[in-house]
């Protein structure tokens, strides 16, 4: 027999007469799996006569190499002609053709740009059909019927017209492959790895089910277990188990043939960081041996959908891009298998020669306002939880466009800037915030946006900043707000003072960044077979959205961690404070997001909610603790966990919890319900609190004994209401995100109402969440358990007085606007009494702010009381009006007898109090706010990192009480600065070292 090396098949194009003389000289071809040199070997005819074939030999080396390449099928240029292909340049990457399919003679090709579905004929166009935008994908089925999928949403072209069948449920389930099963239904499966039939006839959508389902009714599963494991798994059975050299990056199912070959694309990390990959196709036979391997270039000019189509005889069509245009290339595989010896083909060199689209130079960002560098402790730590669930708020956001929001094309703005709004955009309804160039704003500010009539998005990117007569996010913009930062940063500075590159792309999560310099997407999850699902503002189609990519999509990409992310190398995970009672013993209990890399934690006492000891160090797995607090006493807790790496770091801090125990008083309860965060929207920064200290001081000054729970506990059932004579339950500016009174927890105050209970209720959107956008149920407890009558979700005042002629006559109630150091009402509700109870607090507009009731509440045994405000009363940001209004309270609950406005007034801080600044940092104007014992002179002394006095400020106050001083800084550099604070009255103490920043 003649050798040859094993990626040289048999041929039947060339050289016919070459084929006929090997054949009549009984030369035999066979495969040879131990020589990959380019040679050929000759034996011994069977007459035993030695063969000498310089020429043949060349000829059939020539011919060979001939064979294996593959061939063009089609060519077009970019442009915009009937011959020609779209091609688009975003910020993040070009885009053109989509995806492609052979269909009996014809090739199909997905012009998504040009906004056609080309029907090509021995390379001539034929006709053509209209797709919606942003097409990525087609089942073609006759030149009258044909599917399309855009923006996860598949679409029926029919008999001229173009009509939407369905979506998924979830815009997280993407749709990756689709196919007509019959005429009934049709099968889709999910990045994700599960699949879902959808019914033509009944228009309902089948259970999701694990696994990818082909069109003969196989289930697929494909899993990357780990770099050096991947399993592919048909119809329960592991067929075959991929073990590469540690370096396996995904799986993707391309097709299948007429005789049931699987062909599977594997993706190989070559260097992790940047990222850079090979990938591999392998057909398979149904019983998992190996065919063919076929190396596949990486490199395209443009973002491809679907790059490969496979043909019922075994033939692969690919199409690649480059700056001329584009090329369709197609493989004969099946002439080339072999289960013995199964050969491994390559492109043709020109084909890898190509740079792909993450390597192009980036295009230039908007203008860079901002260089801090470093600093970030002072941000707040974010979740990943509340950072992805603020993406998909982006995502899921309905909103109305009137057409002052469009330029419907590209118009010149007041202030100069060329603008164009995304065309996806229709008048009325729309869903997802569009992507603006320079765009950072939060949901509030977009809406708000759009209601006085700025641009909804601008994709005009050729200009050195963001318009402000737009609105929209862009990449770097959607994910600064999903991290919660106060400030835009740019790709260019997401670098590693903000972020921390990974070393390996499985060690990111969810919450984590797929950054290169350019774009910026947040990771979502790992899909079973290696594939990334993020969510991201792009150009791809100009809104906020979810998408799935392989590896191959992330050339150049780097996985990074934002270093206030909980969780992250360098943070722990941070302990949830369930309740602290005090009973013969206080008893403490929390649970733990994770122990990933943590030793202990820790247990911190104070008497008064500001100043810290550690109580107890314990171990990690420990979730209670118990102490005995004296008769007397008020003491408040916090916990932290401990990490294990070097230095042993704490975690934030958990919410502040504290008991206060004084046996002449029944206990009260204070039930912490505000869970909101500007992770949802809210305006508090951090993921931690100790609005329970504002209202446990309260109390205590009173001498009325306390403890304190998480709301979640309530619902549980851990503590129950029925222990407690009166409840205090502060919701802050909780909305519907979160919930104020979720079912259960309606259905647990209504039964501690019905017995006789007092009940206490604080927040700014109780109204807006349980009526303006509750159900019929949670209106119901409105209306008969708060007595409540909601008016309107903004009061726009900030000021509340009692009303004469109830028990909070000639009370002045001041709260925060913004600019007091707490956090900002945004819309402290409107409201009225209802079912006999009664106005006793009004905004100084004259709506009314806190209604109160006393009596017996639907279906009750036993009369009780009510008091609810339409703001929050930790907000109230002074100290003397926190516990006048507390006093009065105290009294309609019957804790206290009548006191007079005088008496209230004595109540004084025990000692000086530094409050710190806000805001900080700052360009204008911030306050140093503290508490004073007494009169007295207080001054304020500001210092530069060199010690050098910079200003100096001092005033003498009358009364005792919370006091500010405002500092400006005008004629100061911008910069890190350093104050101290010293009180002068009976007695004189400073406070030193606080910090400020100047920025410009």
């Amino acid at each position: 027999g003649y050798f040859l090396p094993h990626a040289y098949p048999r041929m039947e194009f060339p050289f016919l007469n070459l084929l006929w003389i090997l054949k009549s000289t009984q030369i035999h071809l066979i495969t040879s799996s131990f020589d990959n040199s380019r040679k050929l070997y000759l034996k011994k005819n069977r007459d035993g006569n030695t063969m000498h074939y310089g020429l043949l030999t060349f000829l059939l080396t020539f011919t060979i190499l001939w064979a294996q390449q593959p061939e063009t099928v089609l060519t077009l240029s970019w442009g915009s002609k009937d011959n020609q292909a779209g091609l688009r340049q975003a910020p993040d990457a070009n885009y053109g053709p989509q995806s492609f399919a052979i269909h009996n003679s014809s090739l199909l090709l997905l012009d998504s740009e040009n906004g056609w579905l080309k029907e090509f004929r021995k390379g001539k166009l034929i006709r053509k059909y209209p797709i919606p935008p942003y097409a990525d994908d087609f089942q073609f089925l006759s030149e009258h019927n044909y599917l399309i999928l855009s923006e996860n949403t598949l679409y029926q072209y029919r008999n001229g017209q173009l009509t939407v069948l369905f979506r998924p449920e979830k815009p997280q389930e993407l749709i990756e492959l689709f196919h007509m099963m019959g005429t009934e239904k049709i099968l889709c499966n999910l990045a994700d790895g599960r699949h879902l039939l959808y019914s033509l006839r009944q228009r309902t959508t089948e259970a999701k089910e694990n696994g990818w389902q082909l069109p003969d009714g196989s289930t697929l599963h494909l899993l990357r277990e780990s770099t050096s494991l991947g399993k592919i798994v048909l119809n329960g059975h592991t067929i075959r188990e991929a073990v590469p050299e540690n370096n396996l990056a995904s799986l993707r199912y391309l097709g299948r043939d007429g005789d049931h070959n699987l062909y599977i694309q594997y993706e190989f990390f070559v260097r992790q960081v940047p990222l850079r990959v090979r990938r591999e196709l392998v057909v398979y036979s149904s019983d998992g041996n190996r065919l063919l391997t076929l190396d596949v270039p990486v490199n395209n000019y443009t973002y491809i959908f679907r790059d490969s189509y496979i043909t019922a005889a075994g033939e692969l069509y690919q199409m690649f891009t480059t700056s001329q245009g584009v090329e369709i290339v197609r493989w004969p595989l099946q002439r080339y298998f072999d289960a013995q010896n199964p050969p491994h083909l390559d492109y043709p060199d020109r084909f890898y020669r190509q740079i792909h689209y993450n390597e192009l130079p980036p295009a230039p960002e908007p203008e860079e306002s901002l260089r801090q560098r470093g600093g970030f402790d002072s941000y707040p730590q974010v979740i990943p939880e509340e950072a992805l669930q603020r993406g998909d708020a982006y995502v899921q956001l309905l909103w109305y466009c009137s057409p002052a929001n469009l330029t419907n094309g590209i118009i010149m703005d007041p202030y100069g800037y060329l603008v164009q709004t995304p065309e996806w955009i229709q008048i009325g309804l729309n869903q997802r915030v569009p992507y603006k160039w320079g765009g950072f704003e939060d949901l509030e500010q977009y809406v708000y946006g759009i209601s006085i009539g700025k641009y909804a998005g601008d994709k005009y990117t050729n200009k050195p900043g963001g318009t402000p007569s737009a609105v929209g996010v862009d990449c770097s913009g959607f994910v600064s707000r999903c991290w919660n930062l106060p400030l835009h940063y740019s790709t260019r500075m997401m670098d590693d003072s903000l972020t921390v590159a990974y070393t390996s792309w499985l060690d990111a999560e969810p919450g984590d960044a797929v950054h290169k310099v350019g774009h910026v997407r947040l990771l979502v999850q790992h899909n079973g077979n290696g594939s990334l699902t993020v969510v991201e503002a792009s150009g791809r189609d100009w809104r906020v959205n979810y998408h799935s990519y392989y590896y191959s999509n992330l050339t150049a990409y780097t996985p990074r961690y934002y270093v206030n992310r909980q969780g992250a190398p360098g943070n722990i995970p941070q302990p949830r404070l369930e309740y602290s009672i005090a009973s013969g013993k206080t008893a403490l209990r929390w649970a733990m997001g994770g122990q990933e890399n943590t030793d202990a934690v820790r247990v911190y006492s104070s008497p008064d909610g500001n100043s810290w000891t550690l109580l107890q160090s314990l171990p990690d797995d420990y979730h209670s603790f118990s102490l005995v607090v004296p008769e007397g006493e008020r003491r408040y807790f916090k916990l932290v966990s401990v990490s294990s790496e070097p230095g042993h770091p704490e975690s934030k801090p958990s919410d502040v919890y504290g008991v206060y125990r004084n046996n002449n008083h029944p206990p009260v309860l204070i039930v912490d319900g505000f869970d909101r965060t500007t992770a949802s929207y809210g305006k508090w920064p951090h993921i931690y609190h100790s609005f329970a200290v504002t209202v446990g001081n309260a109390l205590y000054a009173y001498g009325i004994p306390f403890s304190t729970v998480d709301n979640d506990a309530v619902i549980e059932g851990k503590i129950s209401l029925n222990n407690y004579d009166a409840v205090f339950w502060i919701l802050g500016d909780e909305s519907t995100h979160d919930g104020t009174f979720n079912k259960e927890e309606q259905h647990i105050v209504m039964e501690y109402l019905k017995q006789g209970g007092k009940l206490f209720v604080s927040g700014s959107e109780v109204g807006w969440d349980l009526v303006e956008k509750g159900t019929t149920y949670d209106q119901d407890f409105f209306q008969h358990y708060l007595k409540a009558h909601y008016v309107a979700d903004n009061s726009f005042s900030y000021k509340v007085i009692g009303e004469a002629g109830t028990p909070f006559v000639d009370l002045t109630l001041h709260f925060d606007n913004g600019t007091h150091g707490i956090y900002k009402v945004g819309y402290p509700d409107i409201i009225q009494g209802n079912e006999g109870s009664s106005i006793g607090l009004r905004y100084t507009n004259g709506y009314g702010a806190g209604i109160f009731y006393k009596g017996t509440f639907p279906d009750g045994s036993a009369p009780g009381r009510l008091v609810y405000l339409g703001f929050p009363f930790e907000t109230i940001y002074r100290d003397s009006e926190r516990v006048a209004l507390m006093g009065r309270v105290l009294e309609f609950f019957q804790y206290l007898p009548p006191t007079t406005l005088e008496q209230q007034q004595q109540l004084r801080p025990a000692s000086f109090q530094l409050l710190g600044n806000y805001p900080n940092p700052f360009n204008g104007e911030t306050r140093i706010r503290f508490r004073i014992p007494a009169s007295g002179k207080v001054t304020v002394e500001l210092f530069n990192t060199l010690g050098q006095h910079v200003l100096e400020r001092t005033r003498t106050f009358s009364t005792a009480g919370e006091k500010e001083i405002p500092i400006s800084s005008n004629g100061i550099a911008s910069g890190v600065y350093f104050y101290r604070v010293t009180f002068q009255g009976k007695t004189t103490r400073t406070i030193r070292n606080a910090s400020l920043i100047i920025t410009r």
